[in-house]
C-alpha cells in the first residue's frame, strides 16, 4: 500500500518534471514563439483602437486607417534605432 506522503511525493516529482518539460519546449521552439508572442501582444494593442474605429466608419476604412498608423509607428521606430546606430 502506499501512503499519503509518498502519494504527495510523487505529485511533486511529476509537477516538478512537467515545468522542466514545458521550460525546455518553450526554449527549442523559441524562434516559432517568440515572433507569435509579439503578434498577439501587438494585436492586443491595436486591437481597442480599430473597434473604437469600427463604431465611426466602415470596418475595411477602420482596418487600413490602423493599418497605416502601425506602419508608421514602425517606421519611425526602426528610423530612431537607424540614426542611434550611425548618428544624425
Amino acid at each position: 500500500m502506499t501512503t499519503d506522503s509518498s502519494i504527495s511525493s510523487i505529485r511533486v516529482m511529476v509537477a516538478l518534471c512537467t515545468v522542466i518539460l514545458v521550460a525546455a519546449a518553450l526554449f527549442l521552439a523559441s524562434p516559432i514563439v517568440e515572433p507569435v508572442a509579439f503578434a498577439l501582444f501587438f494585436i492586443a494593442l491595436v486591437y481597442p483602437f480599430q473597434k473604437m474605429l469600427q463604431k465611426k466608419i466602415p470596418k475595411a476604412a477602420a482596418l487600413g486607417v490602423v493599418l497605416l498608423i502601425t506602419l508608421v509607428g514602425v517606421a519611425a521606430f526602426l528610423y530612431t534605432i537607424a540614426r542611434g546606430f550611425w548618428g544624425s
